[in-house]
This record gives C-alpha cells, sequence and structure tokens, in this order.
C-alpha cells in the first residue's frame, strides 16, 4: 500500500512539475452577447449616427463577418431560441430551449479543460447554467419587466450550487454585468485558459433611459434627432400574424415618425452605453497582457426591426432581424476584413470548439468558420433556411430572398432581390419576369425542409407547392417557452 500511495504521489508531482513547465497554451475565449441589436448598429460599419467606440475598436482589430443570421425561432421570445441553438450547436427544429439531454458550449469546454465563468442574460433554465459554468455571478432573468434599473431577480452558480439574489441597490443591468465581466478579467489568475459568457440584457426593451447617454442623440431641447430606419413605413405590408404580439405594441399604430424617433434614441444610448463596457474590458484584457492570447467573439442573438417594414419587433424574417452583428478579434484573426459567407449564429458552437481543441459530439450541426476567418476556407454553403413559429419561411440564395407566409389560412408570398433592394421594399413575387426564379427557390425551400425535418404541417400543408406533411408536428415538443 506504502508502494503504491507513494507512486501515486510521485506522479502527482511529476505532473505537477509539467503543468508548470508547459502551462496550457490554449487561448482564452470571451463571448459577447447584446439582444436585440440590429447589425446596422455599430459606427465603422457605416452607421454615421451611432456612436460605439468600443466595438469600432474590435471591427478595426479583427474580422467582421457580415452574413451571419440567427435561423428564427419557435418562441416570440426569438432570444430564447437563438441563444439555445448557439450554446448548444443544434438547428431550429433540433434544439431544446433549456437544452436538456444536449452538451452545451460551456459543458464542451468544461470537459476539455477549460475554467467556464458566466454573466448576464440566461434564460435557457438552471440545469443548463450548472452544467455550463464553473462559476457564475450576476446572471439575469430573460426579461426585465420593470426595467434595466429595477431590482430584479439575479442567479449565482458556485460549488455546483445555485443561489438567488437581487439586483439591490439596483444598478443599470449593463453597468451590472460589465462591471462583473471586467471584475472576472482584472481578478482571473488561474493556471487553465478561460472561457467567458458576458450577455447583456440591453438594448432589449423595457426601453430604459440613460441620459448621460441620449444626449447623443438629442439636440439642446430634448428632441430626438433620429431619422427613420430604412424601409420604414407606418404599418406592414400584410398582417404577418404577429401584430398582436408585446413587442409590436410598444407604440400606437400607424407608427408616427416622431414617436418612433424618440424609441429609438433611448434605443441607440442602450447600445452606446453597452459599448463602454466593450472598451472597459478591451481596456483590461491589455492592461494585464491578455490581449495577445485571447479570442473576442461580439455577437447578438438576433436583429430588430425598429420601424422598417412597419414592424417594431424580432417576429419576423426580414433581414433586419435574421442578420446580426458579428466581429471575432484575436490571435490569428486578420485585422480590418470583412467576409461575406453565409453562416448560422449556431455555428459558433463548433468554430469555438475548434479553437479551443474541444471536439463536439455528432449531432452538433454547422460547421467551424475558423478556416474562414483566417483566410483560406471555402464557404460551407449558399443557401440559409429560416422559420418563425407555424406563420412563415424564408430561404436566402446569394441575392435572392423567398419568404412565404401561412396566417390564418391565407398566404402570402415575398420573392426580393437582396443586391437590387438590401432592404426588402419591392415585392416581386408577382412579377411575370421573375416567375421562373420564384419556382427555382420554391424547390430550393423544400430541399432545404427535408434538409433540416422541418415537419411542420401546419405551416407545409395546403401552402401550395411541394409535397404536405402526413403528420402534424406543428410545434416540435421541444420549444415550449413562451416569454418575450
Amino acid at each position: 500500500m506504502a508502494l503504491l500511495l507513494h507512486g501515486f504521489l510521485f506522479a502527482t508531482a511529476c505532473e505537477t512539475r509539467a503543468a508548470e513547465a508547459a502551462p496550457d497554451a490554449r487561448l482564452n475565449i470571451i463571448l459577447i452577447e447584446s439582444d436585440d441589436q440590429r447589425q446596422d448598429t455599430i459606427s465603422c460599419l457605416g452607421n454615421g449616427v451611432i456612436k460605439t467606440p468600443g466595438l469600432d475598436r474590435l471591427v478595426q482589430s479583427g474580422t467582421v463577418l457580415t452574413n451571419v443570421r440567427n435561423q428564427g425561432s419557435y418562441n416570440p421570445a426569438v432570444c430564447v431560441a437563438s441563444r439555445s441553438m448557439l450554446m448548444s450547436g443544434r438547428s431550429l427544429w433540433h434544439y431544446d430551449d433549456n437544452m436538456k439531454g444536449q452538451v452545451t458550449l460551456g459543458e464542451l469546454l468544461r470537459s476539455a479543460g477549460y475554467y467556464t465563468y458566466g454573466t448576464g442574460k440566461w434564460h435557457n433554465g438552471d440545469a443548463s447554467l450548472v452544467r455550463s459554468f464553473v462559476d457564475a455571478d450576476n446572471i439575469s432573468p430573460g426579461f426585465l419587466p420593470q426595467g434595466h434599473n429595477s431590482a430584479f431577480p439575479t442567479t449565482a452558480v458556485h460549488d455546483g450550487k445555485v443561489s438567488k439574489g437581487k439586483n439591490v441597490p439596483p444598478e443599470h443591468s449593463t453597468d451590472l454585468i460589465g462591471q462583473t465581466a471586467v471584475s472576472f478579467v482584472e481578478n482571473y489568475h488561474g493556471d487553465k485558459p478561460f472561457f467567458m459568457y458576458f450577455g447583456f440584457n440591453a438594448p432589449h426593451d423595457p426601453y430604459t433611459r440613460i441620459p448621460e447617454f441620449e444626449r447623443l442623440y438629442r439636440d439642446a431641447a430634448g428632441v430626438s434627432t433620429m431619422p427613420v430606419p430604412p424601409a420604414f413605413a407606418n404599418q406592414p405590408a400584410f398582417d404577418l400574424g404577429t401584430l398582436g404580439i408585446r413587442d409590436e405594441l410598444l407604440l400606437p399604430r400607424p407608427l408616427d415618425p416622431a414617436s418612433l424617433a424618440n424609441q429609438n434614441a433611448i434605443y441607440y444610448a442602450m447600445i452606446s452605453h453597452l459599448d463602454t463596457w466593450v472598451g472597459r474590458l478591451l481596456d483590461t484584457l491589455k492592461a494585464r497582457g491578455l490581449d495577445k492570447n485571447t479570442l473576442i467573439i461580439f455577437t447578438s442573438d438576433h436583429g430588430l426591426a425598429r420601424g422598417s417594414n412597419g414592424l417594431l419587433g424580432k417576429q419576423n424574417l426580414y433581414e433586419h432581424t435574421l442578420k446580426i452583428p458579428f466581429i471575432v478579434s484575436g490571435p490569428g484573426i486578420p485585422a480590418g476584413k470583412r467576409q461575406d459567407s453565409p453562416l448560422y449564429n449556431y455555428e459558433v458552437y463548433r468554430t469555438i470548439a475548434d479553437y479551443a481543441g474541444a471536439k463536439p459530439q455528432p449531432r452538433v450541426e454547422g460547421e467551424s468558420f475558423r478556416p474562414i476567418l483566417e483566410g483560406h476556407g471555402d464557404p460551407h454553403r449558399q443557401v440559409t433556411y429560416h422559420g418563425y413559429t407555424s406563420l412563415m419561411r424564408a430561404l436566402v440564395n446569394g441575392s435572392w430572398k423567398l419568404v412565404e407566409y401561412h396566417v390564418k389560412g391565407e398566404r402570402h408570398t415575398e420573392l426580393f432581390n437582396l443586391a437590387a433592394d438590401p432592404h426588402e421594399q419591392k415585392n416581386l413575387a408577382s412579377d411575370p419576369a421573375e416567375a421562373g426564379k420564384l419556382a427555382e427557390l420554391r424547390q430550393a425551400m423544400i430541399e432545404e425542409r427535408n434538409r433540416y425535418e422541418d415537419r411542420d404541417a401546419k405551416f407545409w400543408n395546403d401552402i401550395g407547392f411541394g409535397m404536405p406533411l402526413s403528420a402534424d408536428a406543428s410545434r416540435p415538443s421541444l420549444h415550449t417557452q413562451q416569454q418575450e
């Protein structure tokens, strides 16, 4: 017994000395995710109104992926779907709202030897939270009904145990979460590389006023200087089946440009506010010398209409909602580059796993876009396929986009040439000259339906093209949350 014990201790000591001699050289990884942030809300990417110096630094030091889309949702709370897909690496018809039975991204990295830490928005269940992070602080709910500076509940995870608290005395969620993330980077001295998930609740409504930042978007009299968004309309072209959802009731209809501008000033202020914490995080990484070995990914769960196409929310499949900001900066990432390969946001799972040297389960979908980021990979696909509940489906193929609707027994079709009409204002579906293109895209949509095992008969039966589905699976059983 003594010899065995001595041998065990000797081996352990050798292993310790080896670890000290050759520390884990893998990159630290930080995933920053905002909530409801349109792709066109970053200054140096062409928005001449918004102030985002922190995100501009990331853009200048890294690569912007300009063609990343969320696949859609089976919940009015599109963020539930988006974050579930991103954290499980599973597509719209395969993910679970609470990631039951699925290895989360944090869980995978833990098993690969990373110290995993989380702070901010999480509404995919406590069980997946505990599996994902060794430690977590100031985890916030998915929706803050009393505002971002209210005494909302918080969750922490330490030693595998969940504890509950409150945001008391109240701080703005962005400050609470931002300071938690920065403090972690300031104080982490572990011998493992770290993965930090840093999830803002902002700029999701309730639109909570921050005078310091609102001054950037108002004149001396306090009147909003915000222009109307691209493709502004007082009403949508037809009933999408979503106009009764809370997001679409945040302003009276028909939409009034002045009221919209006032609200959008607050929305932009909330983005500028969170941007300051991105800047502080970058400063902290540099001060500690961690900027040389840390990969940073900034994205959002989806976009938002905010007046475009006559809508306010994200319960639609227009480009302002599907497309998301996506910036990657770190060692080996070309600086100041743009890359337009069509990607799904859930492919961040395989990409982070690639950088971490972790091996995902075979059920994880998509591809790592590390080769694309580093400039030596071909696009994974030409076509992306999207859905929102049993109401609508979309297919994007290069510059062409098809959207099909099945609402209260009525069908609508939209066909857009995105190269000529990037804001989707000219519907070509009834143009005889585009009949061939319409038929081609409908056939491609059926092929993608089958590829992703979209068996939603409530949408597909009586749609007018493709074989009807034999069984009604109108709501996949994995998708149960209904929060907004």
